[in-house]
């Protein structure tokens, strides 16, 4: 057991779809940050991985993004 140690994690990103979610491939660390740039629903998963104890462990959200109302007044 690793308990009281304090382990290194890796973390990876990624969207669904990948496409507009303003994630570009290959991101990692605890936080990042991202823009996406074309309305629609998307799934984004951080996965933590624990090389010492050889574990994963996903998270996701899904956030919806809605086009701009450009209206001229």
């Amino acid at each position: 057991s690793s308990e009281g140690s304090y382990n290194t994690y890796n973390y990876t990103w990624s969207a669904t779809p990948s496409a507009g979610s303003g994630l570009v491939g290959g991101e990692t660390g605890a936080s990042i940050g991202f823009t996406p740039d074309a309305p629609g629903t998307y799934v984004y998963t951080v996965t933590a991985n624990d090389p010492v104890e050889n574990c994963n462990t996903s998270s996701n959200i899904t956030v919806v993004v809605k086009e701009l109302d450009r209206k001229s007044t």
